[in-house]
């Protein structure tokens, strides 16, 4: 986790004291803490309400759409709330996401969107330096282009790996 960014933003109950304490803890326990500093009724369930207070406090300023979708990407049981397992598990497939965006711009060399079998080709046998069947490539294009453009979209990139 990238405490010196947090600790840099930071404006509201969670201060730069703690946050040099929580430099020494795990992720999953730093995100414990953050849950429970945002969970202002104490009662383990992050609600609108409470994420957009905390999150307004701390300086951001998204829209109430924006908090929906931060909801919407961990509520599992579909109940609009998030449990710290739930919350948890969000930081995770962030993390997840963001790797799998520094590789789908790698293949993504002309920078339009898309992964072609060229491209992949290309980034395999300059950056890996191996030879590559292009059969291969194109099957495997195949079985994760949802929509039939031989190309991979991000979308579909993430579909694929998520």
């Amino acid at each position: 986790m990238q405490i010196s960014i947090v600790y840099s933003r930071c404006r509201c109950t969670i201060t730069r004291i703690h946050l040099l304490v929580y430099a020494r803890m795990s992720d999953r326990e730093v995100l414990e803490v953050i849950f429970n500093e945002l969970d202002i009724d104490d009662d383990k369930i992050l609600e609108f309400h409470e994420i957009k207070k905390r999150l307004r406090d701390c300086g951001f300023g998204f829209t109430d759409s924006e908090y929906r979708a931060m909801i919407d990407l961990g509520d599992k049981d579909g109940d609009g709330c998030l449990t710290v397992e739930e919350f948890v598990d969000i930081f995770q497939r962030i993390s997840s996401i963001a790797t799998l965006t520094k590789q789908f711009n790698e293949y993504d060399v002309d920078k339009n969107g898309f992964v072609t079998v060229a491209e992949f080709r290309e980034v395999i046998e300059n950056k890996y330096k191996r030879k590559v069947n292009i059969d291969k490539l194109k099957r495997l294009i195949e079985k994760k282009d949802i929509d039939g453009d031989n190309r991979i979209s991000y979308y579909e990139f993430l579909s694929a790996s998520l």
